[in-house]
């Protein structure tokens, strides 16, 4: 045994996870000028020849650091005050993001606590050695504990995000304990080795130094135990995915694609000895049967059309979405940047089924790029035509953060991920002299592509299936748009023309925008978004002055209540028009004014800005032409 007991409240040189051990690791696309930009990558080969994963160390609250994970002890307000996790320093506050705290353990949810691995090789260990060391530990709470026979022990919340990029689908996975030494995996022996995998949904939180009552009682008899492991929370996917709407991180809208969680689970274990014990191994296994479905795939995942709280939904074609896809095969998304900045995360409005684009289980609001939560009238309903041109027509900007809201179209790589936890135990009594590290190791399983139900090709992958892109629902008909906030804050112009796109090379066209109290012009040019785009977009500055400006300086003086209008010449209008003048207006708000258009619009209106709907004009009036099903333009 190392270190003694110290019967007044103190555990000395108590053992703890010290750090990440990096032998089987190498780095790569470092950034001298970005510190979050780079990789962390894994081998199984002390040769470091196999790669089998790797970490990103940029996190979506910009917090990621190297290596990509780090491990935190005795962060008392955490429930069981230890955890394996991201890597970083700071993080922004949760009330004030102008308030950098220290990154740990105990941040608030969603605040990109779990570090993210890409699995690039199924079948194969996915290893991640940690290094044992000893240090104090003192009970302020129970100063008499520990006594003779009492428990003594840290246990550390691995908290993880795994994606699958193998190009494979994955029935199952394992997580093992164990040391490694010369390259042999041995797996830890629980009752000898004083480590495994922590499998009590209940301890005493004496163990933790948690005040008596404080515990969180779930399935634990008083608030005298803490809630530890939950075998349903042991492999899930997103909760903006699959969550309740009581769920605290979605509450009250739940998850896109049901209301309640998914992922794999309840996992089973190949030891005999069931849980509420510490176990070298769990594994999600393929013993489980239920229907069609081999393994601890949820159904609501497994088929989307038959599993979900919106029962049978026959018009989803095929069976999304089988066993746990991976990146090469997950079906489009059209997501919501409400900010319009690309840097943060957009919301998924629709996902495509290989015939149209949909909604999820309870439509999204495009006003507020949110569901309300509950469950119909339509679920999974078809997106309408005139909707998707809505999106089409502001597309995100990666380069520029322009007026939100504004759409993208990208894959749904949420349903190729999980967040798996787990819990290691580390006893006292672990020998570290003999140990001085141990092995995390994380399988995953594959299953052949058609061989099984749940292996199908989707619908959405098969030839002439695939989704289209976004913008070809714009046609030929010009749409000019215009969004205005405050004086000061400059005026976002967008023009969408299928015709506009000539060539191969980013091409730009001219507009004017006219202050009508003023009179005062100023001719921008737009810039194509790419090279194969029909949409052209630029941002012209306002300067808050009731003066008359001069034309055409880069800027438009102007004061609350202005109306700005901009004009275009649509060259042709699909319609037989040619030189068709297009306009749209916009009204400079006043300070705490709830919207930036002119008013009226009528029935038109889904959501969007007032100065975009009456820049569309007629269009959702009447029919929409959908240029092409495909991702290439004619």
């Amino acid at each position: 045994m190392i270190g003694s007991f110290a019967y007044a409240g103190t555990e000395l040189d108590l053992n703890f996870i010290h750090s990440w051990n990096l032998s089987n690791t190498t780095q790569r696309d470092i950034d001298p000028n970005d510190d979050q930009a780079g990789e962390t990558v894994i081998y199984n080969s002390e040769d470091l020849t196999e790669e089998t994963a790797y970490l990103h160390w940029v996190l979506d609250n910009h917090s990621g650091l190297s290596p990509g994970i780090m491990v935190k002890s005795d962060d008392m307000p955490f429930k069981s005050n230890n955890c394996i996790m991201a890597s970083g320093l700071e993080i922004p506050s949760e009330n004030d993001p102008s308030v950098m705290i220290t990154k740990t353990c105990s941040n608030y949810k969603g605040s990109s606590k779990r570090f993210k691995m890409v699995v690039t090789k199924a079948d194969s260990p996915v290893d991640l050695i940690f290094d044992v060391a000893g240090k104090d530990f003192t009970w302020t709470e129970y100063p008499t504990y520990p006594q003779p026979g009492d428990e003594v022990a840290r246990i550390y919340r691995v908290m993880q995000k795994f994606e699958n990029d193998t190009a494979k689908r994955v029935q199952s996975f394992k997580v093992e304990l164990g040391f490694t030494v010369g390259g042999i995996f041995t797996p830890v022996n629980p009752a000898l080795d004083h480590i495994g995998l922590e499998t009590r949904e209940c301890i005493a939180v004496k163990l933790f130094d948690d005040a008596a009552g404080q515990g969180a009682p779930g399935d634990c008899v008083s608030g005298d135990f803490a809630e530890v492991w939950l075998e349903n929370e042991f492999a899930t996917f997103s909760p903006k995915m699959f969550s309740l709407i009581t769920d605290s991180r979605t509450s009250p809208i739940g998850g896109f694609w049901d209301k309640k969680a998914a992922g794999i689970f309840p996992p089973e274990t190949q030891t005999g000895l069931g849980f509420d014990v510490m176990l070298a191994e769990i594994d999600s296994g393929t013993a489980q049967v239920h229907g069609t479905i081999v393994g601890a795939t949820t159904h609501n995942y497994f088929d989307i059309s038959e599993g979900s709280d919106a029962g049978s939904i026959p018009a989803i074609p095929g069976t999304p979405f089988g066993y746990l896809m991976h990146g090469g095969i997950v079906p489009s998304g059209i997501y919501c940047d409400l900010d319009g900045d690309a840097a943060t995360e957009g919301v998924l409005m629709a996902w495509w089924d290989g015939l149209n684009w949909r909604w999820g289980i309870d439509p999204v609001n495009p006003a507020t790029c949110a569901a309300d939560g509950s469950v119909g009238p339509d679920p999974f309903g078809v997106v309408p035509d005139a909707t998707l041109v809505e999106w089409a027509v502001r597309p995100l900007d990666e380069q520029m953060v322009q007026t939100g809201p504004r759409y993208e179209q990208a894959p749904a790589d949420d349903l190729r991920s999980l967040n798996v936890d787990t819990f290691i135990y580390l006893g006292k009594d672990y020998d570290r002299v003999v140990h001085p590290d141990f092995t995390l190791r994380l399988t995953l399983a594959s299953v052949t592509d058609n061989t099984i139900a749940g292996t199908e090709t989707p619908e959405w992958k098969l030839p002439g299936q695939e989704a289209p892109a976004l913008q070809s629902y714009i046609g030929s008909d010009g749409i000019v748009a215009l969004t205005a906030g405050l004086a000061g804050v400059p005026l976002d112009i967008t023009v969408t023309d299928v015709d506009l796109n000539a060539d191969g090379t980013q091409e730009s066209i001219a507009v004017t925008l006219v202050n009508e109290r003023t009179l005062e012009s100023e001719e921008v040019t737009l810039t194509e978004l790419d090279t194969n785009s029909p949409v052209f977009t630029n941002m012209l500055a306002t300067v808050d002055n009731p003066v008359v400006g001069a034309d055409n300086n880069q800027s438009l003086n102007v004061v609350a209540g202005d109306r700005i209008v901009v004009t275009y010449t649509d060259a042709d209008d699909g319609a037989g028009g040619i030189d068709v003048t297009k306009t749209a207006a916009a009204t400079i708000l006043t300070p705490a004014s709830t919207t930036n258009g002119d008013g009226g619009g009528g029935g038109a209106s889904i959501g969007l800005p007032m100065t975009l709907l009456l820049a569309l004009g007629g269009l959702f009036y009447a029919p929409v032409r959908r240029m092409i099903y495909g991702t290439d333009k004619p």
